[in-house]
């Protein structure tokens, strides 16, 4: 009986450590699987790496230099990744790449230089990630083709007259980082209807929405402290409204 218990035994051991052992087949299925889902995470970021198609274009566009770049692909996308702030344009010398119809804005890049974009007829989207914490002035001005963009939330400022222009952007959506709208940031954006102020705003510039002409409606946080809106109208926290942030046509005011 002892004999009999004792093989028993000895064969239950072997039984559960022949369990335990992972061949090397098995580990192979077991890398390939964390292999595969490294790859599907990374395909849904969009970076530049993930876009097989022909670069055509690339360079530098770093406020020192190389620290940032851009790639623009075949694919009508344009890539502009590294770390820190890019580098601000200006009229007379402004960044050259207009023929893109998508821009994604990578990790590790903090902003968006003034007039990067400033005059891309076909640029109809753009992904910011949440790195970037200011959009620079005139940085989107007369992008014609926008309808909507989705701004992060990390970013607390928008530039002067950053999406001017814009004249078929109908929604956007101010995060609650937001704490600075300059002077001219909406101007002129002919399709926006309606808009809400996060509570974290704290500055709303002249001629913000100017000419905006099918704008008819501004809501505010019942968080933020310096706005309010009453029917759709823009006051002060004292209910005192002036007419420098869109202008006497409009019925948005600002304290």
């Amino acid at each position: 009986m002892k004999n009999t218990k004792k093989l028993l035994a000895a064969m239950l051991s072997i039984m559960l450590v022949s369990s335990c052992i992972v061949t090397p087949v098995q580990a192979a299925k077991k890398d390939s699987t964390v292999i595969y889902n490294k790859v599907v995470t990374a395909a849904s970021q969009a970076t530049h790496t993930d876009d097989v198609t022909p670069i055509i274009e690339s360079g530098d566009c770093g406020a020192d230099g190389g620290n940032v770049k851009y790639e623009l692909h075949e694919s009508g996308t344009l890539y502009i990744f590294g770390d820190g702030n890019m580098k601000d344009y200006d009229w007379n010398d402004k960044f050259n790449v207009k023929s893109m119809e998508k821009a994604v804005v990578e990790q590790g890049v903090t902003n968006i230089g003034k007039h990067v974009f400033s005059g891309c007829p076909d640029l109809a989207s753009i992904d910011i990630s949440d790195s970037v914490t200011h959009i620079s002035a005139w940085a989107f001005e007369d992008c014609k083709s926008f309808t909507n963009i989705e701004i992060p939330n990390s970013i607390t400022d928008i530039g002067w007259g950053a999406f001017s222009g814009c004249i078929r952007l109908a929604n956007i959506e101010i995060p609650n980082s937001v704490t600075n709208i300059s002077d001219w940031a909406f101007d002129e954006c002919a399709s926006l209807e309606s808009i809400v102020i996060p509570g974290s705003v704290t500055n709303i510039g002249i001629g913000a929405f100017a000419d905006c002409d099918r704008l008819s409606n501004i809501f505010v946080s019942e968080e933020n402290e310096v706005y309010a809106s009453i029917d759709g109208i823009l006051y002060n926290k004292k209910k005192n409204p002036c007419l420098h942030s869109v202008g006497i046509q409009s019925k948005i005011m600002k304290k």
